[in-house]
């Protein structure tokens, strides 16, 4: 008995430690790491730049990105499919809602285009993130300190969905929370906490869907066992971002930015504690 218990360890174990059993896993993690990041605002891009520079995991490829944020995208057609129902019975409503999010996506949208290259070197800068999550943080604290709003999505005058917009463009920087960006913009312009917080994650699925369909061909030609990584990813990553959406739109709702605020702040210090600690 001892001896078969053993045999089935020892079999398990090579297959843990095989190639592909570590290449799943590595999907599965930074699908439950992109889910969880993405709708909680504390910023996804900065914490897979954290985890390059202090723990050596490697950003993922384009597919694979691409993949966690369609898992994403999936969580958000989930939560909000009653909306999507109700825009889609009122033309109107939905004429009215496809203009708002196309104002906030058009800012994103051009300085994404203008200055991807420069964007793209921030990556490779952890004091950079850290800086970007301390003022990310120190903005979120201070939203949070202001009076309640009380007007719906339906009174978002277009001007205001170009300012949500702007804010959800400085996110392109790595450490700074779309989510929270966004969030803590139409806090400002007087929108109730859970009119906010769906307003965010609804602009999510423009820029998601737009990303998607650019890399269609790329991923048709991706061999199955790629494929097959990629759903376990979108699959991790919907679920835990189906979790994530709910759990900031409770918390938002009741208590505000301030507690993620505090996150943001905390890391960046201890980020730039870390880069400029003293060296042997």
């Amino acid at each position: 008995m001892t001896a078969n218990v053993r045999s089935y360890g020892r079999a398990i174990l090579a297959v843990l430690g095989s190639a592909p059993a570590l290449f799943a896993a590595r999907a599965m993690g930074l699908g439950v790491l992109q889910g969880v990041t993405e709708f909680l605002p504390v910023s996804s891009s900065g914490h897979l730049v954290l985890a390059e520079h202090m723990f050596g995991i490697a950003r993922p490829g384009l597919s694979l990105e691409v993949g966690v944020h369609l898992g994403t995208l999936l969580a958000v057609a989930v939560r909000y499919r009653r909306d999507a129902a109700r825009v889609w019975r009122d033309p109107a409503r939905g004429f009215e809602r496809g203009a708002q999010l196309f104002c906030a996506t058009l800012p994103a949208a051009v300085v994404g285009l203008a200055g991807g290259g420069a964007i793209d070197a921030l990556f490779s800068s952890l004091p950079a993130v850290a800086v970007a999550w301390c003022v990310s943080g120190l903005a979120l604290v201070a939203v949070s300190r202001r009076p309640p709003g009380r007007r719906r999505l339906a009174g978002l005058r277009l001007r205001e969905a170009l300012w949500i917009g702007a804010c959800q463009a400085i996110a392109l920087v790595p450490g700074v929370s779309r989510s929270g960006a966004t969030m803590a913009a139409g806090l400002v312009t007087g929108l109730e906490a859970s009119q906010a917080v769906r307003f965010a994650f609804l602009l999510s699925v423009p820029a998601v869907a737009g990303a998607a369909l650019l890399e269609l061909p790329a991923l048709a030609a991706l061999p199955v066992p790629s494929l097959a990584l990629l759903g376990l990813a979108a699959a991790a990553a919907a679920v835990t971002g189906l979790w994530a959406l709910r759990v900031c739109e409770g918390r938002v709702t009741r208590s505000g930015l301030g507690g993620y605020g505090y996150y943001c702040l905390g890391l960046g210090l201890l980020c730039l504690g870390w880069w400029f600690r003293p060296r042997a």
